[in-house]
């Protein structure tokens, strides 16, 4: 896929998948944060976005469009980012979603994972032959029950110095200030799903897991966590996300390049999960964890979004 012009410039877009829960929680939060929702046009409905604005102080306001990818999934994650970053080209993008945990002692439910780096894991042999596993070594594998599946894994979307450092800062002061902590509805919400060991949610940074499963299995879980190319969280689009972005930062540089023109800055992505399941036994977990993840994400990425700066605009 070629960029063309964009049919619309937004500095910031939200994505997420599937209409709801996901994209209805953010819009639902984004009016209570302070953002305005400006009038709808037959653009956005053409693109199927909502764009807000957002007023930072008195130096910073900005445009913010919502959308969602219809579907689950690194493909469709792919090619649907790619059309929204053709179509809109903004300079901030964000996925904001739901996943797994991968280490419940310390990632829990409701609270949120900022990824620093994504790593993609391709199964893409299968075999029962523990000889040739153990010939090529066991590292190479996943191991479920008495099969092997052997694993190609890539890093996606690792953030560069700069933005990686203003991450760790982000979550270091807002490590408990997730919208579950302090809004009224949603404490007594966590309290209720929380009866037996109350606890407050946090916000973590570091790797998260992109794969094509469901995962409910805890040995499994177990594994994925410790392994070199594990993580905090586990999902299914982060990585098509990223290689998206990846995609068309490459291809607007080229063809600038091959026009001599002025290079555009990289579009700058990045993917906020909020936990809903432990990865071990699919269902388990009550449905309104995903009310109080998502809305914690959201409200995650809107206080990032509060702490950029002009000059963030201009890198």
């Amino acid at each position: 896929m070629k960029p063309g012009r964009p049919a619309l410039r937004v500095p910031v877009l939200i994505l997420s998948v599937i209409i709801d829960p996901e994209h209805r929680r953010i819009c639902d939060l984004l009016p209570q944060a302070g953002l305005q929702r400006e009038p709808e046009t037959e653009t956005d409905r053409l693109l199927e976005i909502e764009r807000w604005h957002l007023k930072v102080g008195p130096k910073l306001s900005f445009e913010v469009a919502t959308a969602f990818i219809n579907g689950m999934g690194n493909a469709r994650s792919a090619m649907e980012t790619l059309l929204f970053l053709e179509r809109i080209s903004p300079k901030f993008i964000f996925l904001c979603g739901i996943a797994g945990s991968l280490c419940p002692d310390r990632i829990r439910l409701g609270d949120v994972v900022v990824a620093r780096q994504i790593n993609w894991w391709n199964l893409n042999k299968l075999t029962r032959e523990a000889a040739k596993v153990e010939e090529e070594g066991p590292a190479k594998y996943l191991s479920l029950g008495d099969h092997f599946f052997r694993k190609d894994i890539r890093a996606e979307g690792k953030q560069d110095k700069f933005w990686d450092r203003r991450l760790a800062r982000f979550v270091d002061d807002h490590q408990d200030l997730l919208r579950s902590n302090i809004d009224r509805r949603l404490l007594a919400l966590r309290s209720e799903l929380q009866a037996d060991e109350p606890y407050s949610n946090r916000l973590h940074c570091g790797d998260i897991v992109s794969w094509e499963y469901v995962l409910s299995d805890s040995e499994v879980r177990d594994a994925i966590f410790h392994d070199p190319y594990g993580g905090k969280a586990i999902e299914m689009e982060g990585a098509g996300f990223a290689a998206a972005v990846a995609r068309r930062n490459e291809e607007v540089t080229r063809r600038a390049r091959a026009a001599r023109q002025v290079i555009e800055s990289d579009t700058v992505g990045f993917v906020f999960r909020g936990i809903t399941d432990l990865c071990h036994d699919k269902g388990s977990e009550p449905q309104e964890w995903r009310e109080v993840a998502m809305f914690n994400a959201a409200q995650a990425v809107i206080d990032f979004l509060k702490r950029l700066s002009p000059d963030d605009f201009r890198r």
